[in-house]
């Protein structure tokens, strides 16, 4: 499940998913999309502003870690 917010001049995208391979995935559908519309309109991505927010249950935390770390 994914939701887009958009403010001028920021946009927030929230992805949740109990699967960590399911999130990833739409997470890199969503930025795909993202990506092709700011091409369409002449924009970029500023990614010296741009973060990204895992939240995870207490039991899920190290398997984040590790994913993160492989990246």
């Amino acid at each position: 499940m994914s939701h887009l917010i958009l403010f001028a001049d920021d946009t927030d995208i929230f992805v949740a998913d109990h699967n960590l391979n399911n999130l990833i995935r739409d997470i890199s559908y969503e930025l795909q999309l993202i990506s092709e519309w700011f091409q369409v309109n002449n924009l970029s991505l500023n990614v010296n502003k741009t973060n990204f927010v895992f939240f995870v249950s207490p039991k899920n935390v190290m398997i984040i870690i590790s994913w993160l770390i492989k990246y």
